[in-house]
């Protein structure tokens, strides 16, 4: 009985770890590629000003300055102006990852 069992397990043990081996990981959702701007703020040492007057929102990262205009969509940075990829939800501005990085890292970024 107890070599019937284990032969039981030892198979769906198997079936499992060839399940896992042959299956590639589920893909990245939207929302695993947005966070909270207070919460890429912290990530990147970001200090953040609400300007309810415009709606804007400066930001101020490793001596890089952009203002995110969340009722025009863009983002303005050096005199230029660009497409933000952000949105809000609950009252919460959710901005994506890679660009928050990519304004403090890129020479020029818009």
């Amino acid at each position: 009985m107890n070599l019937a069992k284990n032969i039981a397990l030892t198979l769906i043990a198997a079936a499992t770890l060839y399940g896992g081996l042959t299956n590639p990981p589920a893909p990245v959702t939207a929302e695993e590629e947005y966070a909270p701007i207070e919460q890429l703020a912290e990530q990147t040492g970001a200090e953040l000003a609400y300007h309810e007057e415009n709606g804007s929102i400066e930001v101020q990262a490793k001596g890089v300055a952009y203002s995110l205009l969340p009722s025009e969509g863009g983002i303005r940075m050096n005199g230029s102006q660009c497409r933000g990829d952000f949105y809000m939800k609950d009252g919460i501005l959710y901005m994506n990852k890679g660009q928050a990085f990519e304004l403090i890292d890129s020479p020029d970024p818009c």
